[in-house]
């Protein structure tokens, strides 16, 4: 009995240990694998449709947007992604890291049960390319910011110098279209 308990423990603690799926591979920060995970997006024009608040009604209005070519992530920002920043955070000034956390309490809802992914959603291994939610715009914008400086200090980054950014909404809905 206490062999079979044994070999539980050594396979529960080897699918902790084991690597993270191939789909974001950025499973630790370096500037090859975000080279990777960035899509080129090329310039384009396009009709987008806008819903306007007028008087007590709303509208339907389209305009003709155009778009400079950018790159962008194939995928969302994972949470072992956002993780290495949090580390680098923590490192560095404690106050930082606590307003970088993100707000595990948007899983709590009133007729569902999901208080396991309050708890472990952003740092169970399992959940390590996941997408990261629970964010504000302002702890993006910090994000980005880190990230910026990260890839631009590497010596085997693509580009010479990258700012990374939140796309626009005409960026964002031209993307979606593609």
């Amino acid at each position: 009995m206490k062999q079979l308990i044994f070999l539980i423990t050594i396979l529960a603690l080897t699918a902790f240990m084991a690597p993270a799926p191939e789909k974001g591979d950025l499973t630790v920060y370096n500037a090859a694998g975000i080279d990777k995970e960035m899509i080129y997006v090329p310039a384009g024009t396009f009709n987008m449709h806008e819903i306007v608040k007028e008087n007590q009604s709303f509208k339907s209005q389209e305009k003709i947007v155009s778009v400079q070519s950018f790159y962008m992530f194939r995928y969302e920002v994972s949470n072992l992604l956002y993780l290495n920043y949090l580390y680098d955070l923590k490192k560095g000034d404690s106050l930082a890291y606590t307003t970088a956390l993100p707000d595990t309490t948007v899983w709590r809802e009133r007729l569902a049960y999901n208080e396991p992914y309050v708890d472990y959603y952003l740092r169970h291994p399992a959940y390590a390319q996941y997408p990261l939610v629970g964010v504000t715009y302002s702890q993006c914008e910090k994000f980005c910011k880190w990230l910026t400086e990260k890839y631009n200090n590497d010596v085997k980054r693509k580009h010479k110098k990258v700012k990374f950014r939140l796309p626009s909404k005409a960026e964002w809905v031209y993307v979606a279209a593609f």
